[in-house]
């Protein structure tokens, strides 16, 4: 039987409530069997700005979506060594579901960073995109990406980022409102994003 899969991925460092809301919205807005949150060991665009260990990375998301089964977490770029290609990672599981058709979900403020990814040509066959947009952010498709399968999702105009919150959490400022209570209450008792 088909099935249809979208992937949320990214540094989820941390994962916040901007995340959360995305995830829905997709949920909501396509016929959907699930949605892989998947968070990357080594980000090819962030390799130098991850703050904290995969393992806090991982446990904050299994927190933040604990409840909604509809969510699964996975750890399959984490397991890989090297930069975290979507590339690679879509391969692995068109080869392991070869009958689902799968989703990425990317926020307007990086579709133009599309072309710039790896084997970004070929990419953009294995599935279809899902742009949430981001406030300030065109929905404009580069020239470059008019063939590719390009979906426009609904999606809350969040403007919450994680590097925002880890200035506020490195500044001793409130994120109740920013981050999954929690997820925020494992930040606290892990002592993460805090300034030695």
């Amino acid at each position: 039987m088909n099935t249809s899969i979208a992937i949320l991925g990214g540094s989820f460092d941390p994962v916040h409530n901007g995340h959360t809301a995305i995830a829905h919205s997709v949920q909501q807005a396509l016929t959907l069997q699930s949605i892989y949150c998947i968070p990357a060991a080594l980000p090819p665009h962030k390799i130098n700005t991850i703050e904290v260990a995969p393992v806090h990375r991982l446990a904050m998301l299994k927190l933040a979506f604990e409840h909604d089964p509809f969510f699964e977490i996975h750890d399959i770029e984490l397991r890989r060594t090297g930069p975290s290609y979507t590339f690679d990672t879509i391969t692995a599981l068109k080869a392991a579901h070869p009958l689902t058709h799968w989703y990425y979900i990317i926020g307007s403020d990086n579709v133009t960073e599309l072309t710039s990814w790896h084997r970004s040509k070929e990419l953009v066959k294995l599935l279809t995109f899902c742009v949430v947009a981001r406030p300030g952010f065109s929905q404009t498709i580069p020239d470059e990406l008019k063939h590719a399968d390009i979906l426009f999702v609904p999606s809350p105009h969040s403007a919450i980022s994680s590097t925002a919150v880890r200035r506020k959490l490195f500044a001793h400022e409130s994120c109740e409102h920013l981050v999954p209570s929690k997820v925020l209450d494992y930040i606290h008792r892990n002592k993460l994003y805090t300034i030695p």
